[in-house]
């Protein structure tokens, strides 16, 4: 095998490379069905909710009484006390116990990690997961932020607050 990386990547994940554009679409029926990217695309198409304005998305975030603070160490730290975690949007979601977000799962590369600017932009490089490089805040544009918004609010409606 040859150690050069391979010239094409998969536009929707870090996992997958191909040779040519022509092997990428020769492969992409089959990779679809693991792409964390292409699975989130897919649910994003399908809901057409209204759209919400920028500065009503960008409203300081309310804390909620009793509810702890997490900070990125602790967020990036959940595995070592055997904790599924995700960041979206200044929250901690316990994602635990889903088989989408466990080892081999879909979404498993979202755990332990600020989520909100790689749903927003619905790019998973290791870049949109960095808040230090890329904020949600000031990196996503009004589209962006009503995709990551229809998120936060699957999240909010699914699973608990850390």
């Amino acid at each position: 095998p040859s150690a050069q990386r391979p010239a094409v990547q998969c536009e929707h994940c870090s996992d997958a490379f191909y040779c040519s554009n022509d092997c990428r679409e020769a492969h992409t029926s089959e990779h679809v069905k693991a792409c964390p990217g292409q699975q989130l695309t897919k649910t994003s198409k399908k809901s057409k909710k209204s759209q919400l304005p920028k500065e009503e998305l960008l409203k300081p975030i309310e804390k909620k009484v009793g509810v702890p603070e997490v900070t990125l160490q602790e967020l990036a730290d959940c595995h070592s006390s055997g904790k599924l975690w995700i960041g979206c949007m200044g929250r901690v979601f316990d994602v635990t116990g889903s088989e989408f977000y466990g080892s081999g799962g879909n979404y498993s590369s979202f755990v332990a990690k600020d989520t909100s600017v790689a749903l927003g932009k619905m790019k998973f490089n290791k870049e949109y997961f960095d808040p230090a490089a890329m904020h949600w805040r000031r990196d996503l544009d009004e589209k962006e932020l009503n995709i990551l918004n229809d998120w936060m609010v699957k999240f909010a409606d699914k699973y608990p607050l850390v």
